[in-house]
């Protein structure tokens, strides 16, 4: 939440959001919707702001896909900054099961 961080946790130019959600968690998303072609029909989502900045910090995401498939996705943004981020991307479907996760460079 500090000032290195305000890319992150301020609001610029026309900016509409900030935050995990806006910042990463949206990767999270490409990734799913590119790989499986699914096409989400509607939303429901929790989100924690930080009181400091007002950023989300953890967000909860359930997704129902117009073909009926259910995406539930959790995503947190108060890891230490150690140089990487946690990622972890499991799909399942009566045909098997697809699974992408590992540290991810943010430096």
């Amino acid at each position: 939440e500090g000032e290195e961080h305000a890319s992150w946790n301020k609001k610029h130019g026309t900016m509409v959001g900030n935050g995990f959600a806006w910042g990463q968690f949206s990767h999270t998303f490409s990734w799913l919707f590119k790989v499986t072609g699914l096409t989400p029909g509607s939303v429901y989502c929790v989100s924690t702001p930080s009181e400091t900045t007002g950023a989300d910090l953890y967000d909860a995401v359930v997704i129902t896909c117009t073909n009926g498939c259910t995406i539930n996705a959790s995503g947190v943004g108060t890891c230490p900054d150690k140089g990487f981020k946690i990622v972890g991307n499991w799909l399942f479907g009566t045909k098997g099961m697809l699974s992408y996760n590992g540290l991810a460079g943010s430096d």
